[in-house]
Protein backbone atom coordinates (compact mmCIF):
# COMPACT_ATOMS: atom_id res chain seq x y z
CA UNK A 1 0.00 0.00 0.00
CA UNK A 2 2.67 2.39 0.72
CA UNK A 3 4.29 1.51 -2.92
CA UNK A 4 1.70 2.57 -4.76
CA UNK A 5 1.14 5.76 -2.62
CA UNK A 6 4.48 6.37 -3.28
CA UNK A 7 4.46 5.62 -7.25
CA UNK A 8 1.38 8.02 -7.17
CA UNK A 9 3.05 10.86 -5.57
CA UNK A 10 5.98 10.41 -8.07
CA UNK A 11 3.76 10.04 -11.08
CA UNK A 12 2.42 13.49 -10.09
CA UNK A 13 5.74 15.18 -9.51
CA UNK A 14 6.84 14.18 -12.70
CA UNK A 15 4.31 15.15 -14.30
CA UNK A 16 4.85 18.86 -13.22
CA UNK A 17 8.58 19.15 -13.73
CA UNK A 18 9.84 21.74 -15.80
CA UNK A 19 12.73 22.31 -17.55
CA UNK A 20 14.67 23.78 -14.34
CA UNK A 21 13.68 20.33 -12.69
CA UNK A 22 14.92 18.31 -15.12
CA UNK A 23 18.40 20.48 -15.49
CA UNK A 24 18.74 20.04 -12.17
CA UNK A 25 18.24 16.41 -12.04
CA UNK A 26 20.45 15.85 -14.64
CA UNK A 27 23.21 17.85 -12.84
CA UNK A 28 23.01 16.67 -9.77
CA UNK A 29 23.02 12.50 -11.43
CA UNK A 30 26.37 13.84 -13.31
CA UNK A 31 27.85 14.80 -9.57
CA UNK A 32 27.14 11.53 -8.26
CA UNK A 33 28.56 9.55 -11.40
CA UNK A 34 31.52 12.09 -11.35
CA UNK A 35 32.04 10.85 -7.79
CA UNK A 36 31.93 7.43 -8.08
CA UNK A 37 33.95 7.51 -11.34
CA UNK A 38 36.49 10.41 -10.00
CA UNK A 39 39.21 7.42 -9.04
CA UNK A 40 38.48 6.09 -12.63
CA UNK A 41 40.17 9.71 -13.93
CA UNK A 42 43.04 9.68 -11.21
CA UNK A 43 44.14 6.11 -12.14
CA UNK A 44 44.34 6.92 -15.98
CA UNK A 45 46.06 10.16 -15.61
CA UNK A 46 48.98 8.06 -13.69
CA UNK A 47 48.70 5.93 -16.67
CA UNK A 48 49.05 8.34 -19.21
CA UNK A 49 51.66 10.40 -17.11
CA UNK A 50 53.94 7.30 -16.56
CA UNK A 51 53.44 6.86 -20.96
CA UNK A 52 55.27 9.99 -20.76
CA UNK A 53 52.96 10.98 -23.34
CA UNK A 54 50.74 13.98 -24.05
CA UNK A 55 50.92 15.90 -19.77
CA UNK A 56 47.70 18.01 -20.91
CA UNK A 57 45.59 15.01 -21.06
CA UNK A 58 47.35 14.08 -18.18
CA UNK A 59 46.53 17.01 -15.70
CA UNK A 60 43.10 17.19 -17.17
CA UNK A 61 42.54 13.54 -16.10
CA UNK A 62 44.31 14.75 -12.58
CA UNK A 63 41.64 17.66 -12.60
CA UNK A 64 38.67 15.64 -13.34
CA UNK A 65 39.52 12.84 -10.47
CA UNK A 66 39.35 15.39 -7.93
CA UNK A 67 35.54 15.18 -6.51
CA UNK A 68 35.87 19.08 -5.42
CA UNK A 69 35.54 19.54 -8.94
CA UNK A 70 32.21 19.35 -9.24
CA UNK A 71 31.61 21.62 -6.86
CA UNK A 72 34.23 24.24 -7.34
CA UNK A 73 34.68 24.03 -10.83
CA UNK A 74 31.03 26.21 -11.47
CA UNK A 75 32.30 28.77 -9.04
CA UNK A 76 35.34 28.81 -10.89
CA UNK A 77 34.88 28.37 -14.48
CA UNK A 78 37.06 31.06 -15.82
CA UNK A 79 40.13 30.18 -13.78
CA UNK A 80 39.79 26.34 -14.58
CA UNK A 81 39.53 27.24 -18.38
CA UNK A 82 42.24 29.66 -17.56
CA UNK A 83 44.41 26.87 -16.53
CA UNK A 84 43.85 24.26 -18.96
CA UNK A 85 44.84 27.27 -21.61
CA UNK A 86 47.64 27.79 -19.88
CA UNK A 87 48.58 24.14 -19.62
CA UNK A 88 47.55 23.74 -23.49
CA UNK A 89 50.17 26.95 -24.46
CA UNK A 90 53.14 25.18 -22.80
CA UNK A 91 52.48 21.62 -24.35
CA UNK A 92 52.14 23.27 -27.63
Amino acid sequence: MLAVGLLEILSEVSSAATPFHILTLLIFLAAITHTLLAHHFTSLANKVAKKGENTVLSEILHFLGEIEVVFAAPKNLYKSIHCIETLAKQCC
